[in-house]
């Protein structure tokens, strides 16, 4: 049969129908759907004891606008390319009466392309485009009493593909402006997917995966970009998702922080799903939701990773940029649905040609309990790159200096402790702000790494314990770090002291170095001779070990304080008075009694003010600088032992 058979956007051309020996019958049909080529061949013999059906259908260019209203989907355009052969078995001819149950297999070899793809569905805020999606497989389909069942196998190939977040208030995705393409939310420039495997327990299992171009979210830069390769993917109804192997190859994350410290990428999709869900919410409003039946697990055999981690953070100044270079990541035998399974991470990294920075941690319980070991090396970092964050966190700001780190952290949940080895070379800061750690040291932060530096100008700081809950809004990183420090460089400083001013020093470790003077650490007190500016008989060897100490730590500076005692520095009764005054011989002298104290008062700050300047110049002597000797306001006390000099660091 032969004619011009029309129907809308439809145009048949050709219609052959032709019958065969043995009751084979072949149709052939040619036609034209909306500019589509519609080719199909129709081969069946339904009078054999085994009949037989063999189907080619080959169809190019539909237009996939014609689809739009099947699909649901009132924004779609592409075109559709498709070549199917089926070829089918009866178990018996439908023709023929019999007890028999029927029963039909299906075997379809599909070829599906779909080029210049676009679909949207407003006001859902999604829409992906793609230059090709391809399917080519087979699939086996059983019709029987007992019910349908389908075995698909095949490959899967996609070109060039995105998925980006329309902003609803851009209006029609394919009327949106030029310069508003959307927030891109994932995109390849080449997928496979090979040894596809659907069976009729809903069942999927992929053999391999090969992604080149993967990132995801982004507008000009994508947040993250990477090369990805899988092996053995399997799916199942009990939502258990399993894979043998993956392989990020080529990573590439970029972590941009602006000023207000938000990453730009992560805030605009926010925003434009709370936007696209306002627009949603009248509609869904009445709608309900059933529970899931159970938490998706996931089993991943291994993981192996390498790339570049960079992050450039404006929201200190200077701005912060840094660059991990990932040499080797592995993660091995993660399962989110057993607790007590253990899976063991290893990171090989540099952040330039000289500084490494390399873990190996145990990570356990990922949906539960959290618990992660690491043992965390960190070498030749350059601290003057860190200056933003020490100065925000210490009122410091980093000159110069190079660290080692050795730390083992334990997170428990939510609660962090980690135990730090630390080796700072040429640690030079410089105070730019208020400082909280000063007054948790009892000295400035100079001053304290002036005395824990060692001959070769090196800062070794162990046993530095941080610890606090992440989870608890009140306690910052900034908070547990600053304490930690001053910690541990205070117990360095007094460690130092107790050794470099021994007899002297034992007195300083057993209080504590408690100072009353805030910004200051106590040392022991000079004693002086009673009454006199002199140093006390003995004591010359407190001098020699302060000048040494001073020697040693150019850095520090000593404040001298001169006291005098009420008790120890003056007699029970006024020297040279024989008898008390008479009431005649005083009366009329008023302030008699006042002139006489002014005169004990002035007597013992001369004595006090004289030991400040004795023991500066007894350490100038020894060849200290007089500019780091500094003399404080002298004091009176009435302590027995009060005949004394007050020594602090500054």
């Amino acid at each position: 049969m032969k004619g011009d058979f029309e129907l809308p956007a439809f145009r048949l051309e050709d219609l052959t129908n032709r019958r065969e020996l043995a009751g084979m019958t072949t149709t052939n049909t040619r036609a034209l759907w909306n500019g589509a080529d519609i080719a199909i061949r129709t081969s069946k013999s339904l009078m054999d004891e085994s009949p037989s059906l063999e189907i080619t259908f080959t169809m190019t260019d539909l237009p996939l606008e014609d689809f739009q209203g099947i699909a649901g989907l009132p924004q779609l355009s592409g075109l559709l390319d498709m070549e199917l052969e089926i070829r089918g078995k009866l178990s018996r001819s439908p023709l023929v009466s019999s007890g028999e149950p029927l029963n039909v297999e299906l075997d379809v070899q599909a070829s599906l392309a779909v080029r210049d793809l676009s679909a949207s569905d407003p006001p859902c805020p999604f829409r992906i485009s793609s230059e090709m999606l391809a399917w080519q497989g087979t699939s086996t389909v059983s019709f029987d009493p007992e019910g349908v069942r389908v075995e698909t196998t095949g490959d899967i190939e996609a070109g060039k593909t995105g998925v980006r977040l329309q902003d609803a208030t851009a209006g029609s995705p394919s009327s949106a402006p030029v310069g508003n393409p959307g927030l891109l939310l994932a995109s390849w420039d080449q997928l496979s997917l090979d040894s596809v495997r659907i069976d009729s327990s809903n069942q999927l299992a992929v053999g391999t995966v090969e992604a080149s171009g993967l990132a995801f979210l982004g507008q000009d830069t994508p947040l993250v970009s990477v090369d990805v390769s899988a092996e053995e993917i399997a799916f199942d109804p009990a939502r258990r998702a399993t894979l043998a192997s993956l392989s990020l190859n080529n990573l590439d994350v970029r972590v941009e922080i602006n000023e207000a410290g938000e990453i730009p990428a992560l805030v605009r999709f926010s925003e434009m799903m709370a936007t696209n869900q306002g627009e949603e919410s009248g509609a869904t409003a009445s709608a309900t939701q059933e529970p899931e039946a159970g938490e998706m697990t996931f089993r991943l055999g291994s993981l192996t990773t390498n790339g570049t981690v960079s992050l450039a953070d404006h929201s200190v100044s200077p701005a912060f940029e840094q660059t991990l270079m990932i040499e080797e990541l592995g993660l091995t035998a993660l399962d989110t649905g057993d607790p007590a399974l253990s899976s063991d991470l290893v990171l090989r990294s540099r952040l330039d040609d000289y500084s490494r920075f390399d873990i190996d941690a145990s990570l356990a319980g990922l949906t539960a309990t959290r618990l992660i070991s690491a043992d965390i090396t960190l070498t030749q970092l350059p601290l003057d790159r860190l200056s933003a964050y020490v100065e925000q966190a210490l009122g410091y700001e980093v000159r110069t200096g190079q660290m080692d780190l050795q730390s083992t952290v334990l997170l428990e949940d939510e609660h962090l402790k980690a135990e730090i080895d630390t080796v700072l070379r040429k640690f030079r800061v410089k105070k730019a702000a208020d400082s909280t750690l000063d007054g948790q040291l009892g000295m400035p932060l100079g001053a304290a790494l002036a005395l824990v530096r060692d001959n070769d100008d090196n800062i070794t700081l162990n046993d530095i314990l941080i610890e606090g809950n992440l989870g608890d809004p009140s306690v910052s990183a900034s908070s547990i770090i600053t304490s930690a420090m001053s910690k541990a460089l205070q117990a360095g400083a007094m460690t130092y002291f107790s050794f470099a001013l021994q007899p002297y020093g034992a007195a300083l470790m057993a209080a504590k170095a408690i100072s009353s003077q805030a910004g200051k650490v106590a040392l022991e007190p000079l004693q002086m001779e009673p009454g006199q500016p002199v140093i006390e008989s003995g004591n010359s060897d407190y001098i020699e070990r302060l000048s040494s100490l001073m020697s040693q730590r150019p850095g520090i500076h000593l404040v001298i304080c001169g006291e005098a005692s009420t008790v120890a520095d003056l007699p029970a009764e006024p020297v040279g008075t024989d008898a008390p005054a008479s009431a005649e011989e005083t009366a009329g002298d008023v302030g008699a009694g006042e002139r006489s104290e002014a005169e004990r008062s002035a007597t013992l700050k001369a004595i006090a003010d004289g030991r400040a300047n004795t023991v500066k110049a007894a350490l100038h002597e020894a060849g200290i600088a007089s500019e780091r000797l500094l003399i404080c306001k002298s004091s009176i006390n009435d302590l027995i032992n009060g005949a004394r000099v007050v020594l602090s660091i500054d």
